[in-house]
């Protein structure tokens, strides 16, 4: 479960990812939970007269368990006008990040990943509809990763509850 926290935090990382001027944050941005499913949370976020909606959820298994490092998640935003079918995926890490050799993967599905700082994304935009469709039909996503000090690290997430908090996203939240 995301606390209020941890959510303040995300929703600050979501603001850059959809590409915010300056960052939200609890007293600027006012957040509305749509629904929980499973592990995953759908949210609107309004800042001034902008509307921002995303499914987050954070990883509950975290490799290697010893390294200190903050919290991490993983947000789907819409994004109508996006060239991936209206939506972006986003991860961001707790840590800085090498500019190579970051991978999400699916069953059998791998997809590379672009970092900026502690953020990443789909290297290709293209792939974002192939992910969601490994997502929909997932148990499982797994993000490998080094940071900028060579640790290897994997987040696991779990997709139950995915698909329908996404549906429910879709239904009722425009940006």
């Amino acid at each position: 479960m995301i606390g209020s926290r941890d959510l303040s935090r995300m929703l600050s990382v979501v603001a850059v990812a959809v590409g915010l001027t300056g960052v939200a944050t609890p007293a600027v941005a006012e957040q509305r939970l749509i629904t929980e499913v499973g592990a995953w949370r759908a949210i609107e976020a309004v800042q001034g007269d902008r509307r921002y909606c995303f499914v987050i959820a954070v990883p509950p298994q975290r490799t290697p368990p010893e390294l200190k490092r903050d919290p991490g998640s993983f947000f789907v935003s819409l994004r109508p006008k996006s060239k991936g079918g209206g939506t972006e995926a986003s991860i961001e890490f707790g840590y800085p990040l090498t500019p190579t050799g970051n991978v999400i993967s699916v069953g059998d599905e791998g997809f590379a990943l672009v970092p900026r700082h502690e953020t990443a994304w789909l290297a290709q935009e293209s792939d974002e509809p192939r992910l969601l469709e490994a997502m929909r039909a997932g148990l499982d996503l797994r993000v490998a990763a080094r940071s900028a000090r060579g640790n290897r690290t994997t987040d696991v997430y779990g997709l139950k509850g995915f698909s329908a908090a996404l549906a429910e996203l879709q239904k009722r939240c425009r940006p």
